[in-house]
């Protein structure tokens, strides 16, 4: 589950984009210094060499957004909250606390249009029980416990496993859920539809020696029930029950920011205040708005920008513009990144 590339997390609505506010948080000691800052995170990239050879890069440990088919809008990044995205590279493995202070593991349920802390750190996480069960475990120093939540990342009390050892000496490797260990690759949202998970790495001993280690978490009795489903549900009005109607792009935003491409997404989730398991047999129910689509749906070619009245223009001065397209005409379908000057 889940120096490289990777940039400002997306927050604005429509198909454009736009940088992500930072949590609360970290935006108010954002603004004590003065700074306009935005959540940025770690991902795959790529970069290219002059004679048009393209070179993968990633963050050490850090594998990119991370989410499941079985719940829309919710996802998992690795980042922190700065002026602009900084190097990762070569960071102790030891989490120095500069390290915990600065870089952190963020969760988002609204399709990134804002996000939470989940903690300091890289984590690997994991989405359980069609998305009503997150479980999160530090990689990059020694823990025996993982973070869980059953409220889409509101709270996140802890769960201990390997009481018996010291935890400088754990070192987690991944969380799966259950069926997802037991398969190659997932291959089916039932993968992320139960309450047990798999937790495995390696433990030290005195000598020096490293043995290898699998655990199984089982969350069945964090809730007591399985969720009621109210009479609307699979009928498009999710009224009653344990559930409700969920527009990940509806947050404080006007009904035009909700659509992406002609569609607001609308899907029936369980409620985040309901103390109850998805059943493991229900999939996930996907409604959808039909609306126009406005400038926001739009990206502009290569080479050129949006300006502030939506319209395309030439990225950069007429020398950066020339050059821009003299390199598309002579690799025309070669993927290139471009920062013209403004």
């Amino acid at each position: 589950a889940g120096g490289g590339g990777g940039g400002a997390a997306g927050g604005g609505g429509g198909g454009g984009g736009g940088p992500a506010p930072p949590p609360d948080e970290r935006a108010r000691a954002c603004a004590d210094t003065g700074r306009t800052c935005t959540l940025h995170l770690y991902g795959p990239s790529a970069t290219f060499a002059a004679d048009g050879t393209r070179r993968a890069e990633r963050v050490r440990g850090v594998l990119g957004v991370y989410s499941v088919p079985a719940a829309p809008g919710q996802y998992f990044g690795f980042g922190h909250v700065g002026e602009c995205l900084a190097p990762y590279d070569d960071v102790p493995a030891d989490g120095a606390a500069d390290v915990r202070r600065r870089f952190g593991t963020y969760y988002s349920d609204d399709a990134g249009r804002s996000w939470s802390r989940v903690g300091g750190g890289r984590h690997t996480v994991e989405i359980g029980n069609h998305g009503a069960l997150l479980v999160a475990a530090r990689t990059d120093v020694g823990t025996r416990s993982v973070r869980y939540s059953t409220d889409y990342g509101r709270t996140w009390p802890t769960c201990e496993f390997l009481a018996s050892q010291n935890a400088s000496r754990v070192r987690v490797h991944n969380v799966q859920t259950r069926a997802v260990f037991g398969h190659a690759a997932a291959d089916a949202a039932a993968d992320f539809a139960d309450t047990s998970f798999v937790v495995y790495g390696t433990v030290s001993d005195d000598e020096g020696g490293v043995s290898g280690f699998v655990t199984a978490l089982d969350f069945d009795d964090v809730h007591e029930r399985p969720c009621e489903q109210g009479d609307g549900v699979g009928t498009g009005q999710a009224v009653g029950g344990d559930y409700e109607l969920h527009r990940p792009l509806a947050g404080g935003a006007d009904a035009g920011a909700r659509c992406v491409l002609g569609r607001e997404p609308v899907f029936v989730r369980r409620r985040a205040d309901a103390r109850c398991h998805n059943p493991v047999t229900r999939e996930a129910e996907a409604l959808e708005r039909r609306c126009a689509c406005t400038l926001a749906d739009y990206v502009c070619d290569t080479c050129y920008r949006k300006a502030d009245d939506g319209r395309c223009v030439r990225d950069g001065d007429t020398d950066a513009f020339a050059a821009c397209q003299a390199v598309l005409a002579a690799a025309p379908h070669t993927f290139r990144n471009f920062t013209c000057a403004a």
